[in-house]
């Protein structure tokens, strides 16, 4: 395993690579998949965020991207008459995905593991149909064709006007995601042991899967002949049962 003085060097030389790679080869077709490479990088990384660090199996995420992606073109294009400015813009499209964030997860962050995958992946696949599909009877997403003409970000005047822009742009972005995600890995809440342990059975009657197993009771006493405790083989876990009287003790029968 390199050490972190290694890992340090190699991410400054590929951070020094990433930032002169247009400049060696001035493509536009070239700088324009790297910026995607870049943007999709960065998604990837928000998904580890919530899949790795938080523990949850979110089948969805990318479904935000789509609407924070919608918002910015209808308060910034030509489809609706809206062209604000993008500083005002970018709060708006923020809170607005966010929102919808927190409408999704507030009934879904009850259930866990393939529960809440199964309901994120619903919601993602609503998500995508919805957006190509909201063209009749009236045009609001522009159905599987999209909407043009969108205003590039501009800032004290200086618009992104051309794909190196869009790429030093998406390399900021992924830079500040990785500086955020390795603070993250080693703070208190997202270090791996740390992480709070997610459980595959729906937050119900039971509320967890601790809860679930301290209400049972195992049986005290021998067990019977036809139980499973019976024909367990040697060397396998033996029964251990807890009574509200006598305190845990472990109880190795012959057979």
């Amino acid at each position: 395993m390199a050490q972190p003085g290694w890992q340090r060097w190699a991410a400054a030389v590929l951070g020094l690579v990433a930032l002169v790679a247009p400049l060696a080869a001035p493509n536009d077709y070239w700088i324009g998949v790297m910026a995607r490479i870049c943007l999709y990088a960065t998604l990837a990384l928000g998904l580890n965020i919530v899949v790795g660090f938080a523990g949850l199996l979110d089948l969805g995420y990318v479904a935000f991207f789509g609407i924070g992606s919608y918002l910015y073109t209808f308060l910034a294009s030509a489809h609706f008459g809206l062209h604000l400015p993008f500083l005002v813009t970018l709060p708006i499209v923020i809170v607005l995905t966010a929102g919808s964030g927190i409408l999704i997860g507030a009934p879904t962050l009850r259930l866990a593991g393939d529960y809440l995958a199964i309901v994120t992946l619903g919601f993602g696949e609503i998500t995508y149909l919805l957006l190509i599909n909201l063209d009749r009877p009236i045009n609001i997403t522009g159905g599987p064709s999209g909407i043009v003409g969108i205003d590039p970000p501009a800032v004290a005047g200086f618009a992104l006007s051309n794909n190196t822009h869009y790429y030093y742009l998406f390399l900021a972005a992924l830079g500040l995601t990785l500086l955020a995600s390795a603070r993250l890995r080693h703070s208190r809440i997202g270090g791996p042991g740390r992480r709070s342990a997610r459980t595959s059975l729906p937050r119900g009657r039971w509320g967890s899967t601790a809860r679930w197993r301290s209400s049972r009771r195992l049986p005290s006493g021998p067990p019977s002949r036809g139980s499973a405790a019976a024909f367990s083989p040697p060397g396998s876990a033996r029964c251990s049962p807890r009574t509200s009287s006598s305190p845990s003790r472990s109880i190795s029968w012959p057979w």
